[in-house]
């Protein structure tokens, strides 16, 4: 699993989703899962991924940043 974090500013918030879903289904990404979160700054998208190319492409395409990959095991899941 790879995470895609975005920062976003308040105002850009409808516009950017638009534009990444518009992307997604162009290239038939299918995220895990798209959470979105008020931030002192902003606001903040995180994006996962099953596939690590598909992150990649994501995080270039927007600008994002791809947080360190945590494996079950890191965290201690049996």
């Amino acid at each position: 699993m790879r995470t895609v974090v975005l920062p976003l500013k308040a105002g850009e918030l409808s516009t950017q989703m638009a534009a990444m879903r518009i992307w997604l289904d162009q290239h038939r990404f299918e995220p895990s899962s798209f959470v979105c979160r008020d931030s002192s700054a902003g606001i903040l998208v995180r994006v996962d991924f099953k596939l690590v190319n598909e992150a990649d492409a994501f995080a270039r395409q927007f600008r994002g940043r791809i947080d360190r990959v945590t494996t079950e095991d890191e965290l201690g899941v049996e």
